[in-house]
């Protein structure tokens, strides 16, 4: 035998738990993966969300809303980037009235 083989041991006590706590690791993040979609699922269903942030009930009111013609809506647009990006947006329009 060498003496690398002799003072270096793949089967000492210390790699064998850090390899269980490794492999316990790994187990338990898949297992959280798993669990969190029915966790997920309850919570939609308890507090009536549904994986929507808004849901009108009234379909009816929503589909017969009649278009107000005399109202405008106003559109700004912004092209703000991180100063630390050497990107420069400008809008074609900064405002549009629809």
């Amino acid at each position: 035998m060498s003496s690398f083989s002799q003072t270096h041991s793949y089967s000492s006590p210390a790699a064998s738990r850090f390899a269980k706590f490794a492999t316990s690791i790994g187990i338990g993040f898949l297992g959280l993966s798993f669990g969190a979609v029915p966790v997920y699922r309850i919570y939609c269903q308890a507090t009536g969300k549904g994986g929507r942030a808004f849901q009108d009930k009234n379909m009816e009111k929503i589909e017969n809303m009649e278009i107000v013609k005399s109202k405008k809506i106003r559109i700004r647009f912004v092209a703000d980037t991180a100063s630390r990006l050497a990107w420069k947006f400008k809008p074609t329009f900064d405002i549009i009235e629809v």
